[in-house]
C-alpha cells in the first residue's frame, strides 16, 4: 500500500491532472463571478467591465477559457503523436495518429468555432429561421454520427490498448459529451441574457467539456508514463548536457 501511494505521489501524469483541474475550477469561478457582476449587478451597462467579463466568458471565442481549451487539445495532439512515434506495430501507431489528428482538429475548432457554424447551417437548412427547441435541434442530426465515431474509437482502443487506458478514455468521452451535447441541447433553447443561463448553465456545459478534455490528456500521459517510463527517462538523460 505504501509503495502504491509513493508511486501516485511521484506520478507526473497525476500531478499534471490535478494542476489542470485546479486551473479549470479557477477559470469557472472567475467566469461565474464576472458574469454575475456584469448581468445581475451592472446589467451590462458598464462598458469596461462588460469587456473584462468577455475575456473570461466561456461563451466567447476570444477568451481565456477558449485559449485554455485550445491548448489542452493541442497537448492531446502532440502527446498522442509522441505515443504514435513510440509504437512498433502499425495498428497502434495508426490509432494514436488518429487520436492526435482529432486533438489537433479540435484545437483549431476552438478558435474558429467551426462546429457551431456547422450546427447553425444544419439548423437553418432543416428548420429555416425557427429558433432551436429540444426537438427541433441540429444536434439530433449530428449526434448519430458522433456516437458512431466514438463507438469505433472505443472499439479500436479496447482492441489495441490496455484496459486502464480504455476506461479512462471512456470516462473522458462520457464527461465531455455530457457537456457538449446534453447540456448544450438545453442551453441552446434558453435565453442567454440572464445570469442563470449565460453564467451557470454555460459554466456547467463548458466545465464538463474541459474536464473531459483533461481526462483524455491524462489517459495519454498515463499510458506513456506506465508503458514507456524507462524509454522517456533514458531519452531525457541523454539530452541533458554532460558536465
Amino acid at each position: 500500500m505504501s509503495r502504491t501511494r509513493e508511486k501516485i505521489k511521484r506520478s507526473v501524469a497525476i500531478r499534471i491532472l490535478w494542476v489542470l483541474l485546479s486551473v479549470t475550477f479557477i477559470i469557472t469561478a472567475t467566469h461565474l463571478l464576472f458574469q454575475y457582476l456584469n448581468l445581475a449587478v451592472f446589467y451590462q451597462q458598464v462598458g469596461q467591465f462588460y469587456e473584462l467579463s468577455n475575456r473570461f466568458d466561456f461563451d466567447d471565442e476570444s477568451s481565456v477559457p477558449t485559449w485554455f481549451s485550445q491548448l489542452l487539445f493541442l497537448a492531446i495532439g502532440v502527446s498522442a503523436l509522441f505515443a504514435a512515434y513510440l509504437q512498433k506495430d502499425k495498428a497502434p501507431r495508426r490509432l494514436w495518429s488518429i487520436i492526435a489528428g482529432i486533438g489537433l482538429v479540435f484545437s483549431l475548432d476552438e478558435i474558429s468555432g467551426l462546429h457551431e457554424r456547422v450546427l447553425q447551417s444544419i439548423h437553418v437548412l432543416l428548420f429555416q429561421d425557427a429558433g432551436p427547441t429540444k426537438l427541433a435541434n441540429a444536434w439530433w442530426v449530428v449526434l448519430p454520427f458522433v456516437l458512431i465515431i466514438c463507438g469505433w474509437l472505443i472499439w479500436q482502443i479496447a482492441r489495441l490498448l490496455p484496459t486502464r487506458t480504455l476506461f479512462i478514455f471512456v470516462l473522458s468521452g462520457f464527461v465531455f459529451l455530457s457537456g457538449a451535447v446534453l447540456i448544450d441541447l438545453f442551453t441552446s433553447v434558453a435565453s442567454r441574457e440572464t445570469f442563470l443561463n449565460q453564467g451557470v448553465y454555460v459554466a456547467i456545459e463548458e466545465t464538463l467539456e474541459l474536464i473531459g478534455t483533461i481526462i483524455a490528456l491524462y489517459a495519454i500521459l498515463d499510458y506513456l508514463e506506465t508503458n514507456y517510463h524507462t524509454t522517456i527517462a533514458n531519452a531525457i538523460r541523454q539530452l541533458k548536457p554532460k558536465r
